[in-house]
């Protein structure tokens, strides 16, 4: 699922450039990712209804996976009648009716919400596309080319460092949920966390060195006193 995740994302990278010349890369994505989810599982109507049961009435019909047959509570329309010939008679064909029941497995596995999210997505993508939607289901006739860059903003960003790539990519970039203030006063707070915690690491490595010089001195120490205690020694 993450993988699929993933490919829808990078589909939806393609799909946000809202130009002719990305949407078939978007396209491939999310034909890919189909092809990668598998064909869409069927939705069986139900037959019938399953009486409660309790672990006694179930005690003695457990199989070896810990699961136990029951009959299903059929209701009209839904019968398990079984039509069935047993001969002819004055050239009539004659039916024989076999009434049975339908047994199913008590515990079942349930649906998978999120991975049926994610085929309505692949779904809904392909859907807009296909109908010249963009990605918020917006009709809208794309330029049979871009608009072509502009040559001061590709200047300033070369002489500040930044690659062409990042600038290009920028330009497509959709418009934060934020305002300009409180991503500085946040980007601040960030930087004045990083300050502390780099003044704060520092001061631990100042304390290791203390620590171990102040050991090395001390073994410097006793090795001086025991060659001091040596040099008198008479031979």
């Amino acid at each position: 699922m993450e993988y699929i995740e993933i490919l829808i994302a990078y589909g939806d990278w393609y799909f946000q450039q809202n130009t002719l010349e990305m949407i078939p890369m978007a396209i491939q994505m999310y034909v890919l990712v189909s092809h990668v989810y598998g064909p869409r599982g069927q939705k069986i109507p139900k037959r019938g209804k399953k009486r409660p049961e309790t672990y006694l009435t179930l005690l003695n019909r457990w199989d070896a996976f810990g699961n136990a047959m029951v009959r299903l509570e059929l209701d009209f329309p839904f019968s398990n009648q079984i039509n069935k010939s047993f001969g002819d008679s004055n050239g009539v064909q004659g039916l024989a009716n076999i009434f049975g029941f339908a047994t199913n497995r008590y515990f079942s596995i349930p649906n998978n919400d999120q991975l049926t999210a994610l085929g309505d997505k692949i779904d809904d993508r392909l859907f807009k596309i296909r109908h010249c939607r963009d990605i918020k289901g917006v009709l809208r006739i794309l330029p049979l080319y871009e608009p072509p860059p502009d040559v001061s903003r590709l200047v300033t960003a070369t002489s500040a460092g930044l690659s062409l790539r990042s600038v290009f990519n920028d330009r497509n970039a959709p418009m934060p949920n934020c305002k300009f203030t409180i991503l500085l006063a946040k980007a601040l707070e960030l930087s004045n966390e990083l300050k502390d915690l780099g003044t704060d690491f520092l001061s631990a490595i100042e304390k290791q060195d203390g620590e171990a010089i102040s050991l090395l001195r001390q073994q410097h120490d006793l090795g001086i006193q025991n060659l001091v205690m040596d040099v008198p020694t008479p031979v």
